[in-house]
C-alpha cells in the first residue's frame, strides 16, 4: 500500500480516503469507536432482466461490533503523512468524534467512495454502500456493459412441388356440392362392401401364430403347478419328466439362550458414553464381539488445530506470505504473552515483525490466500478472533 504524500499534504486529509485505500488491500478495516468496514468478494454476474453484465467486485458491509483498535488505520495515516503513531491515533479519534456528533444530531455522514452512515427511526446505526465503487484490484478498469440482443436465425420455407399441393377452395364457407342420383331411379344403388385386402389377412395370421404358443405355455404351466401362486413352486416343477420334489419351509424357534445373548449385548452398548461410537466386529475371528472401540468426538477440534500447525511447520518459511494478525502491541512483553496464550490453544503463533513501534502477532501463516481467508472466516464466526485480519508479507524466517 502506497500513498502519495505530496498530494495529501496539499489538501487537508480526510479519514474516508485512507479507509477506501485500505479496502483495496484488506478485507476488513476497523475504525475505532465507530465500527468495521468488511469487504466480501462478489463474482461476476449477469442481470438477464435488464440485459446487463456486471464485473466481479467486493461488497462493502458495516459491522458495528468491530470497534477495537488494531492499529491498521492509524499506521496507514502515519505512513502517508509522516506522523508518529500517537499523532495518527489523535487524527483518527478527532474524525470519529466529528462523525458521531453529526449522527447524534440527525445528520447523515457521507464517506466518499464507501457509502452513507445514518441513524434510522429505531435509533439504529445503518450503512448504505456506494454501488458505483469497486474496491477489487483484479477488476480495475472493468465496467458494467449492455449485453447484445439475441440473434434469431430465419429458415426459408421451400414450397412443395406443384403436384403435391392440394388446391384450396376459393372461399372457406362454401359448401361442397354432392351430385344427386338421377330422377328416374327409385333409390340409389347399394354400395357393395369392399373386399378385405391381402395385407389385412396377413396381419391376422402373424398375430395368431404369435399368441397361440404363449397361450399354450400358460396352460401347461398352470396344469403342471396345479395353478398355484409363483411363490409356492420352483423352476423344477416345470420340468415335464422330473420327479416332483416338495420343499417344506423350515422354522426353528430362537431359544432362551439366544435371547439372553441379545439382551447382554444391548446392555453392554448402553454403557458407552455419549458422543462416542462402538465398532463390534472382530476381523480375526470373523464374527461380532463385544470388545469395541471408543471414539471421543470432543477431540476433533484439537485434532484440526494440530493439523493446521503441522501443515505450517511442513511448509517452507519463504512460502508463508499470508498471515492472520490477531493483535498489535506496543510492548514486546505483551506480545510475547499473547503468543504464549495462542500456543497453549494450539496455534502456531509468533511475533511477525515490528511496524511503526507495534509488535504484530501472527496466529497462523499460510502459503495460499484461499486457505487463509477460509481460516480467518472460521476464527471470526466462532468468536475465537473476531478482530483478526490478514497481512500479506513475504517472510524469510
Amino acid at each position: 500500500m502506497y500513498f502519495r504524500r505530496v498530494e495529501i499534504a496539499a489538501v487537508k486529509p480526510t479519514l474516508d480516503q485512507y479507509i477506501v485505500a485500505l479496502l483495496y488491500d484488506y478485507d476488513c478495516v476497523v475504525v475505532p469507536q465507530l465500527g468495521g468496514f468488511v469487504a466480501n468478494y462478489r463474482p461476476a454476474r449477469i442481470d438477464t432482466g435488464r440485459g446487463l453484465a456486471h464485473p466481479p467486485g467486493k461488497d462493502i458491509r458495516f459491522n458495528r461490533n468491530l470497534t477495537k483498535n488494531d492499529g491498521l488505520l492509524a499506521s496507514a495515516c502515519a505512513d502517508a503523512n509522516g506522523w508518529s503513531f500517537e499523532e495518527a491515533n489523535s487524527f483518527v479519534r478527532e474524525a470519529v468524534e466529528s462523525y458521531l456528533t453529526k449522527l447524534e444530531g440527525g445528520e447523515k455522514v457521507k464517506l466518499k467512495k464507501i457509502g452513507l452512515l445514518y441513524i434510522d427511526e429505531h435509533k439504529n446505526l445503518r450503512f448504505t454502500p456506494d454501488a458505483a465503487q469497486n474496491v477489487l484490484k483484479e477488476a480495475w478498469g472493468f465496467e458494467t456493459f449492455l449485453l447484445p440482443e439475441k440473434i434469431e436465425r430465419t429458415v426459408p420455407v421451400v414450397p412443395a412441388p406443384a403436384d403435391r399441393q392440394h388446391p384450396k377452395p376459393e372461399k372457406e364457407h362454401e359448401a361442397k356440392v354432392v351430385p344427386m342420383p338421377p330422377r328416374h331411379s327409385a333409390k340409389p344403388a347399394e354400395e357393395k362392401p369392399a373386399a378385405k385386402s391381402g395385407h389385412t389377412r396377413g396381419i391376422y395370421r402373424v398375430a395368431a401364430a404369435t399368441l397361440l404358443p404363449f397361450i399354450g405355455l400358460s396352460l401347461y404351466m398352470g396344469i403342471q403347478t396345479g395353478f398355484r401362486s409363483p411363490s409356492q413352486f420352483s423352476a423344477a416343477d416345470l420340468l415335464p419328466f422330473a420327479e416332483t420334489m416338495r420343499t417344506e419351509r423350515m422354522y426353528s424357534p430362537v431359544g432362551a439362550a439366544e435371547f439372553a445373548e441379545v439382551d447382554r449385548k444391548k446392555n453392554y452398548e448402553r454403557k458407552f458414553p455419549e458422543r462416542s461410537g462402538a465398532f463390534t466386529f472382530s476381523f480375526s475371528e470373523n464374527k461380532a464381539d463385544t470388545t469395541g472401540v471408543w471414539i471421543n468426538l470432543r477431540k476433533v477440534r484439537d485434532a484440526e488445530l494440530r493439523l493446521t500447525t503441522d501443515e505450517a511447520e511442513r511448509t517452507p518459511a519463504a512460502d508463508l506470505r499470508y498471515h492472520i494478525i490477531s493483535g498489535c502491541f506496543g510492548e514486546a512483553a505483551n506480545a510475547d504473552k499473547h503468543v504464549k496464550s495462542l500456543r497453549k490453544s494450539g496455534f502456531s503463533a509468533s511475533v511477525l515483525d515490528v511496524h511503526k513501534g507495534l509488535h504484530r502477532v501472527a496466529a497462523e501463516s499460510f502459503s495460499n490466500y484461499s486457505t487463509a481467508t477460509d481460516r480467518l472466516e472460521t476464527l471470526r464466526n466462532d468468536g475465537t478472533m473476531p478482530t483478526a485480519w490478514i497481512l500479506k508479507k513475504q517472510m524469510n524466517r
